[in-house]
């Protein structure tokens, strides 16, 4: 995952902080950011493919929107190869091009969830910090955090022309480490509040702090979390109001085992174009 880059802060917002998981939380994931940047790059021409892979693409996708485990993840393990093969070593200006071509595409289709996006206006209203963790492509993620307005987003990272980027995903276990990233974002938020009312001199014995080295008065706290798969368990359990969104099945049973709020958007749009209830 990547560093967290975030706003500015402003010392008189709440210590409040909200996550979401992007692909089938944000927004549907057949296909999920990646697959629509696969389809960017293929209907451009850029990604030249053979009529194996693309017919295996097409077979794979079709199996994946079952909700089986196993099919979807071979999906997405054929579409995360094909994909970061051809962006790693890329210049920053063609994933750019890429991210705002997928983000525009995404806000045409109507593909985001407008529950969810209820949930985080309503979230940025009452001043509470707003991020996406995902295990998407960080150049994706960061183009949809810019169109949301969010405080800050981190995604998995990749070669870039001219960068220090790598790539690091793991179709099998990507997400698994959601508990961890979030609260190092609530130890970067609480560390930086602090040195911004001047009391960046707090002596950690040397190392980077943890959440509980922070005093309470000083420390953010995750208020809620939004998620669809148990991939997001950990970030869900750390959360005062866990949130399951479309849930998947596994999710779907401890959600509804453990009382939490549990959001169904009504519609979704298909990559073709169709409505389709949600599932």
């Amino acid at each position: 995952m990547n560093t967290v880059h975030s706003h500015s802060h402003d010392t008189s917002r709440p210590l409040e902080v909200a996550l979401f998981d992007v692909d089938g939380t944000l927004l549907g994931d057949t296909p999920e950011l990646t697959g629509r940047g696969l389809d960017v790059l293929m209907e451009e021409g850029y990604l030249p493919t053979t009529d194996e892979v693309a017919e295996n693409l097409t077979v794979l996708h079709a199996a994946a929107t079952t909700g089986d485990t196993v099919s979807r993840r071979a999906y997405y393990s054929l579409v995360n190869s094909t994909f970061d093969s051809f962006i790693a070593g890329k210049p920053r200006s063609f994933t750019d091009h890429v991210a705002a071509e997928v983000v525009d595409r995404i806000v045409t289709e109507g593909a985001l969830y407008p529950e969810v996006q209820t949930e985080i206006n309503q979230l940025q209203d009452n001043g509470c910090y707003v991020g996406f963790i995902s295990g998407s492509p960080d150049f994706l993620i960061q183009a949809l955090k810019r169109y949301i307005d969010a405080d800050f987003a981190t995604g998995s990272r990749f070669f870039l022309s001219g960068g220090h980027y790598h790539t690091s995903r793991h179709p099998e276990s990507r997400g698994c480490d959601k508990d961890v990233t979030a609260e190092s974002i609530l130890v970067d938020l609480s560390v930086r509040r602090l040195r911004a009312l001047g009391k960046g001199t707090l002596n950690y014995g040397g190392h980077r702090p943890l959440l509980a080295d922070i005093d309470m008065e000083d420390r953010f706290i995750l208020h809620s979390a939004y998620g669809d798969t148990v991939n997001d368990l950990g970030m869900l359990c750390q959360a005062l109001r866990p949130v399951a969104v479309a849930p998947k099945k596994e999710l779907a049973a401890i959600a509804k085992a453990s009382e939490w709020d549990i959001i169904t958007p009504v519609h979704v749009l298909t990559s073709g174009g169709q409505e389709s209830s949600a599932a």
